[in-house]
């Protein structure tokens, strides 16, 4: 955590008899790669009170996902304009929850995964229908125009990494899942 910022004493001497002093804060803190600006005013009372009032004057966003799930369809590549390499598919993460009546339940959500560049190579190569997968990278929002001029909205998840838990073999399906030591297979 690095911290700095700058104390600026007011001029206006106050008449009152418990505050001695009177200033206005200004801080910037970083934690790690996120920066908080923090303002506010500092009373220094006689008796030896002192309170801060701080006030956040800006402050990073965050947009980020994490997924680990299976491949519900091959990998598909495309090529663009400006030769960038695209390769997406859809990713399905399985989640349990309970019903109101208790019971416990299961359902599948999917997520359109883009991965670009290399990366989106390595996923084209070594991912089938199946292939586990962890992802991590950002959610993004775009619009289209559909084939009858329609507009279209769509959420991606763009990978800026991508680590392949099972990968495909030689024959293009899946890989079968790893057996700990002292395990049957």
């Amino acid at each position: 955590m690095q911290v700095k910022g700058e104390l600026c004493r007011c001029g206006a001497k106050s008449s009152s008899p418990f505050l001695s002093t009177f200033y206005h804060l200004s801080v910037q803190v970083r934690v790690s790669e996120s920066v908080f600006g923090m303002q506010g005013d500092f009373f220094h009372f006689s008796s030896g009170i002192v309170i801060v009032l701080l006030t956040q004057s800006s402050m990073r966003s965050l947009n980020k996902a994490m997924l680990i799930g299976n491949l519900a369809a091959d990998p598909d590549q495309k090529t663009m304009s400006n030769g960038n390499i695209m390769v997406s598919f859809p990713l399905a993460t399985n989640r349990e929850y309970e019903s109101k009546a208790g019971e416990k339940k299961k359902a599948t959500d999917f997520h359109r995964i883009i991965v670009w560049g290399k990366r989106g190579q390595v996923a084209k190569e070594f991912l089938a229908k199946g292939s586990a997968v962890y992802i991590e990278g950002r959610i993004a929002n775009r619009s289209y125009e559909a084939e009858k001029g329609e507009k279209r909205f769509i959420t991606e998840i763009v990978a800026d990494d991508l680590n392949i838990i099972t990968w495909k073999d030689k024959k293009g399906t899946t890989a079968p899942e790893l057996v700990s030591p002292g395990e049957k297979a």
